[in-house]
């Protein structure tokens, strides 16, 4: 029954579109292999087949774990991830924060952007997830960089009350449905309900309100989730501008993939073969 309320729903979200893309996000091949900019040759690490769908980004069918032994030449995640924590726009130096940052690969982004010149407090509230974080970080990162990485698990829907208006840059890679990982999940699928969407997304309004008040005025957030009901997306950043009006704004939200929303971008599979990402860039102005 459960499952029938989910196709149901989605279906009335995307229509006639709904079986194409429901067919995509069974389809597991949407990961790439991007490249760890300090490794010496990455690129010697690749498939021979392996093509660049995306800067820094190759794809390959043959596509295989990298090596463990830092600095590991590739991280591999995918590629419209790599494109909302791009959309991020981290500058050499800068204070930056990712709220929910495990298992990593965003915050390897951020990081690199920033450099060992500026600062990174990457944090994650599980703490079953926080091993593998750090383990990413170490194994990716030269030391020098690596030191300017801090790791914290406090709840990320409280960072506004510890570290106000502190931050040049925030992430949030909000918790969200995971349609693609529900679909796949017989457990998972059984258990939807209609009411999932509706509670994520009041967690997910905590955790971007939460990420504004961590930003000082004139700095960016990213907001991103991996889901497909615009409750848990433009839902989510308009109820913040509503909320916050005079504080932060809409800022622009560019992708060379995807489709705009009312207040971002969606890259879904059935088209560009990535995804599903959702993302937004706000300012704080005050």
């Amino acid at each position: 029954m459960s499952g029938e309320r989910f196709e149901d729903h989605y279906r009335a979200l995307f229509e006639s579109r709904w079986d194409s893309l429901r067919a995509s996000l069974l389809n597991k091949n949407s990961q790439v292999a991007r490249l760890n900019r300090f490794h010496p040759d990455p690129t010697q690490w690749l498939p021979k087949d392996a093509t660049q769908v995306l800067e820094g980004c190759y794809a390959s069918p043959t596509l295989e774990a990298p090596p463990a032994t830092p600095p590991v030449p590739y991280y591999i995640m995918d590629a419209a991830s790599v494109l909302a924590a791009r959309a991020l726009a981290v500058q050499p130096g800068e204070r930056g924060l990712d709220l929910c940052a495990a298992p990593g690969g965003k915050t390897l982004i951020l990081a690199e952007a920033i450099g060992e010149n500026g600062a990174l407090t990457s944090n994650d509230s599980s703490r079953g997830r926080l091993a593998r974080l750090r383990h990413v970080l170490d194994s990716y990162l030269p030391e020098p960089t690596r030191q300017q990485v801090r790791v914290t698990a406090p709840d990320a829907s409280r960072w506004g009350l510890y570290e106000p208006h502190r931050y040049n840059r925030v992430l949030l890679d909000a918790p969200c449905s995971a349609e693609a990982h529900v679909i796949g999940d017989k457990k998972a699928y059984a258990q939807w309900t209609p009411a999932r969407p509706k509670q994520l997304a009041l967690r997910q309004g905590a955790l971007l309100a939460a990420a504004g008040d961590s930003t000082e005025p004139g700095g960016t957030v990213g907001y991103s989730t991996c889901a497909l009901d615009p409750r848990e997306n433009d839902g989510v950043v308009a109820k913040i501008l509503r909320k916050r009006k005079g504080l932060v704004e809409l800022a622009a939200s560019a992708s060379p993939i995807g489709e705009a929303s009312e207040l971002g971008m969606h890259i879904l599979p059935d088209v560009t073969g990535f995804g599903p990402i959702y993302f937004a860039v706000l300012r704080r102005t005050t």
